[in-house]
Order: structure tokens, then sequence, then C-alpha cells
């Protein structure tokens, strides 16, 4: 998926359609949210993130429903203009890691999407 690479080459409803594949609820519109808040001020993300570790609770007991925890390496992610420099302001609200938890849950055809994420306090990264 490359929609915060290329933002403004998608509309929003086109960025949630894409998103809906992989979330649900307030997921898909949170996210395309902040790609068209990129899109408006020219902006892109540049670089990536890696995942260093991963953390899966046990299901919740009716088995619809788990945490998945994960430590996050964003040191190589930046945001850059459309001359590729980096946003300055906007860069410095990026950690060089982040411990994000995300809610998973098995939706009615059985598959499974992030209904909820937030970043949460732990040790993460270097």
């Amino acid at each position: 998926m490359k929609l915060g690479s290329r933002p403004s080459q998608y509309t929003n409803p086109e960025m949630v359609k894409e998103l809906q594949r992989y979330g649900t609820g307030d997921v898909p519109d949170a996210i395309a949210n902040s790609y068209s808040r990129l899109r408006k001020n020219g902006w892109r993300y540049e670089g990536g993130i890696e995942i260093e570790t991963v953390m899966v609770a046990k299901p919740s007991l009716n088995g619809t429903r788990v945490i998945v925890t994960a430590c996050q390496n964003q040191s190589d992610l930046r945001i850059v203009n459309m001359a590729g420099e980096i946003v300055t302001d906007e860069q410095k609200n990026i950690t060089a890691f982040l411990l994000r938890q995300y809610t998973v849950r098995k939706t009615n055809d059985a598959a499974w999407k992030v209904s909820g994420f937030e970043t949460v306090k732990g040790e993460c990264g270097a």
C-alpha cells in the first residue's frame, strides 16, 4: 500500500475504500484523513517503518478479538515536500521508535481487520 508515499494520487474516498481492506470502524477514515492532510499540504512520506517486535495477546474468550502490540522503528520515515525536502516542523513529531497497540477483530466474513490503534507507553527500540 503506497497511500502515504503518493497521497496526491488518491482522493479521500479512494483511500478509505483501500483502507477498508485492512481496517474497520473508524480506522480507515482516521488513516485516510492523515494522508489527506499530507496531500493538502503537498507533502508525502518517504522511507518507511520496520517492525522490531510483535507481541500477540491471547484472543478474547469468543475468539473474535485480539490485541497486537508492535514496536515500530520509524527512524527512516520522513515527511517531505514536493521538492523532496524534509518538512522540519512535521518531522520533529516522528519519534525514532513507536510502541503501537492494535485491536484486531474477526469480521462477519471471517476476515481479521484492525478496529482500533493507539500509541502506548513502554519500552521500544534501542
